[in-house]
């Protein structure tokens, strides 16, 4: 279990690089391909890293929703 929680950690540090697009240019649905990587649906971080993705794109329901499952799940 704990490997598993390491790779996803990989998994949504990697996903954020692609979003923020500071040291690698950013590319949404790299990020968006990375974040499917994870197993766990619900997983807090995944769904806040959805939601940052959405916000780039301006679909701000979407990211409302995200925020909201995120929060509810313990990232906020």
């Amino acid at each position: 279990m704990a490997r598993l929680d390491k790779y996803n950690e990989a998994l949504i540090y990697l996903s954020n690089l692609y979003i923020a697009g500071d040291f690698i240019p950013q590319d949404l649905e790299e990020a968006h391909h990375i974040l499917d990587e994870i197993e766990d649906k619900n997983d807090a971080s995944r769904l806040f890293f959805l939601g940052l993705i959405e916000l780039n794109e301006k679909n701000y329901q979407k990211v409302f929703q995200l925020f909201q499952d995120s929060s509810k799940l313990g990232k906020s």
